[in-house]
């Protein structure tokens, strides 16, 4: 029971950040620049942790 009241809390938290999150998001001016810059850091670093097999998480 305590983890089911733990589970509903969390998800209820996690649904109120996301539609704040939301709120945010959708009134704020986007760089796009800096956006894009970090998605291709991001795919930077999986494509090098699949050609080395080093690095992340779950090695």
């Amino acid at each position: 029971m305590p983890r089911l009241i733990l589970l509903v809390v969390c998800a209820v938290a996690g649904a109120i950040a996301l539609y704040k999150l939301y709120q945010f998001l959708r009134t704020r001016q986007w760089d796009w620049t800096g956006v894009g810059v970090a998605i291709l850091f991001i795919l930077l670093a999986i494509w090098l942790r699949h050609e080395t097999g080093t690095g992340g998480l779950f090695g």
